[in-house]
């Protein structure tokens, strides 16, 4: 897949763009930011930064303003969903798209996920193809 947005079903002549992202991703979990490190490092503009714990992601976003913040629900230090509700009150990362990876497929969290203004919620183990396109489909629409 290329890193081109691309003009929907519906667009007048909007050119192809190259996409570019800064993506914080907040994971505990040495083998999960390995998978998703590597399923973007091949993808030309774009950058992870890592982050094991909800107060080193909060650090980075107020730092460093990323483009999309991937995070997990189960952090060492802080329950994820105070930090999405966190992240989604700041001035500094509100607009922020979050995709929030879990293990749990319990309903009830995905609809409070949902609500706390996450862009999606995909449920581990994910494939990463899956979620290189959801990643792509985010940026683009917010780069818009």
């Amino acid at each position: 897949m290329s890193n081109l947005c691309k003009p929907g079903f519906n667009s007048v002549s909007v050119p192809v763009k190259p996409v570019t992202a800064r993506i914080l991703l907040i994971d505990d979990d040495e083998f999960i930011r390995e998978i998703i490190a590597s399923t973007f490092e091949s993808t030309p503009g774009f950058s992870i930064r890592h982050s094991q714990t909800a107060t080193g992601g909060l650090d980075s976003v107020r730092e460093n303003s990323p483009d999309l913040i991937i995070m997990d629900l189960g952090l060492p230090d802080m329950n994820g969903l105070d930090l999405l509700k966190i992240l989604k009150t700041e001035k500094e990362s509100r607009e922020i798209p979050v995709v929030v990876l879990s293990g749990t497929d319990n309903p009830k969290v995905r609809v409070q996920v949902h609500r706390l203004g996450a862009a999606w919620f995909l449920e581990k183990p994910f494939r990463p193809h899956l979620l290189k396109d959801l990643v792509m489909d985010l940026v683009c629409v917010a780069t818009k």
